[in-house]
């Protein structure tokens, strides 16, 4: 399905961005389907795995997902959150850690 150019007053982005195989592709088409003023919700587990390789993850940590926006002068932060630790279990002796990163920004 596609939407038209300058669509949506809000869009969202739940636990995705991170894991696209191309960040700016998917970034991009959510700006193309806000309208000018809309706002853009990115929110990602941003964390480790210890049998995960680095570079399989697009953001190692807050900054890189934070500085990831400031650096883009098509947009204007509106608010940046982060809480957690957020833990999941997946065998007896190790344990995943991830934080929530939130960025809340309005399309120019």
């Amino acid at each position: 399905m596609s939407f038209n150019d300058n669509n949506f007053d809000l869009v969202t982005a739940t636990n995705s961005l991170n894991l696209s195989r191309d960040p700016d592709l998917s970034f991009n088409e959510a700006m193309r389907v806000t309208k000018k003023n809309g706002i853009i919700v990115v929110a990602d587990l941003l964390g480790w795995k210890m049998d995960r390789e680095l570079k399989r993850r697009i953001f190692a940590d807050g900054a890189s997902f934070y500085s990831y926006f400031k650096k883009r002068k098509d947009i204007e932060i509106i608010e940046y959150f982060y809480g957690g630790p957020y833990c999941e279990e997946y065998n007896k002796e190790q344990m995943d850690v991830f934080v929530q990163h939130i960025i809340c920004v309005r399309k120019r």
